[in-house]
Formats: structure tokens, sequence, C-alpha cells
């Protein structure tokens, strides 16, 4: 067996290799796959990020039904999935909203993009003709 404890070599290749990845919209052309495919996952670290793509990549992502209780405040404020924080939390206390620990690299969302879009809008204005910036 190729679990058995101190076997780790294999000397075969593996028996049933897939030709082709898997595609979550290959078949399923809904618009709820559709917006799976889409959704950005805020206020959480690199390493649960990819855990709920990988969700989403292979179907195994849920929606909540309902809001959960956040760990943090005791409130029913959780509305993603797989998170136990929610985000008011996690904002405030810089930590990932699915595992709660405290990362560097922790992306929070659209309030940074935000001042991006707004910075990149003044920028624009500037090379605006005026008759243009004020329709």
């Amino acid at each position: 067996m190729s679990s058995q404890k101190g076997n780790t070599q294999r000397t075969r290749p593996q028996k049933h290799k897939n030709t082709k990845a898997f595609k979550n919209n290959l078949h399923d052309t809904s618009k709820e796959i559709k917006r799976l495919n889409n959704l950005t996952f805020d206020f959480l670290c690199p390493r649960c990020t990819g855990v709920v793509q990988w969700r989403v990549k292979y179907k195994k992502y849920h929606q909540l039904a309902n809001p959960r209780v956040c760990v943090k405040c005791n409130g029913k404020t959780v509305k993603q999935a797989y998170h136990t924080i929610c985000t008011d939390c996690s904002s405030a206390l810089k930590i990932c909203s699915k595992c709660g620990k405290s990362d560097g690299s922790i992306t929070f969302g659209a309030t940074e993009n935000q001042e991006d879009i707004n910075q990149q809008f003044i920028d624009a204005l500037k090379n605006v003709r005026e008759r243009e910036r004020r329709d």
C-alpha cells in the first residue's frame, strides 16, 4: 500500500492520470457558477485565500444560508462562507477572517481599492480639457 507506515516510495507511476484539467463551468453555465468564479476574497490571509479559491475551482464552495456568529464580537454578522470572524472585527484587529491569525499580507477589501480608483480618476482629470471636465 502506498500509505503503509514507512513505505513512502512508490515504484510505479500513477495508474489513472487526468488528461484534462477540471473546469467548473464546462457543463454548468448557470449564473451561480459565473458569480462564484468572479468572487473576490477579502479579509483573508494568502493561505486561506488559496483554500477558498480551491473550493470554488472544484465546485466544493457552498454559500451560507443564514448569518453566523462572529467569534470575536458574538454577533450574527458573519455573512461569507468559511469565515469565522466578521469583516468589522477583522479590519479592526487586522486579522484573517477565516483562521484568525494576524499576517502582514492580508487583503482588506474595497477600502484600499477605492482609494486607488479615486487617485486614478483625479490623475485622469488633470489630463482632460476644461470643456470635457465640466460635462
